[in-house]
């Protein structure tokens, strides 16, 4: 399970995100680099190894960052995971939107799946060619079987 949360540490609170293994244990936590409010900024990326493979997490605009994209292609992670929030002027994802995330995947060379929990919502799974494999629109549950797409 991965999620996001608001993060004390010391005199900081960073926007963060979890990876809980099945056993409940925290495996991956990321800290927001590309950060526009007052919240302080992570510094780096990490992965960790789970049953499924090598896995990374970033938040929400990280994904446009080029100081990311340079650490996330040295890692090399299978799985990189964006949660995010965004609502976009219009009120809606355009395809522009998704464009510009399948540019990214592309670019970062890793299936990303990205989840959006601000209105208006979505989700998209891209391939490390930066191909749309599969999205949902608003609130809709999107599942997605490692499994049936490996290899």
């Amino acid at each position: 399970m991965i999620f996001g949360l608001l993060e004390p540490y010391k005199n900081c609170i960073y926007n963060s995100a979890l990876l809980i293994n099945q056993e409940g244990e925290i495996i991956l936590k990321h800290r927001k680099f590309q950060e526009p409010m007052k919240f302080c900024r992570g510094n780096t990326v990490k992965t960790t190894n789970t049953e499924f493979g090598k896995v990374s997490i970033i938040i929400c605009g990280d994904l446009y960052n080029k100081r990311i994209a340079k650490w996330v292609k040295k890692k090399k992670p299978d799985y990189l995971f964006v949660p995010m929030e965004y609502s976009p002027e219009t009120g809606n994802i355009i395809e522009e939107d998704i464009k510009v995330m399948s540019e990214r995947a592309r670019l970062l060379e890793v299936k990303t799946f990205v989840v959006n929990s601000s209105p208006p919502g979505g989700a998209w799974v891209f391939d490390e060619s930066g191909d749309l494999l599969t999205q949902t629109a608003r609130d809709n549950v999107l599942t997605f079987s490692l499994f049936e797409n490996m290899y």
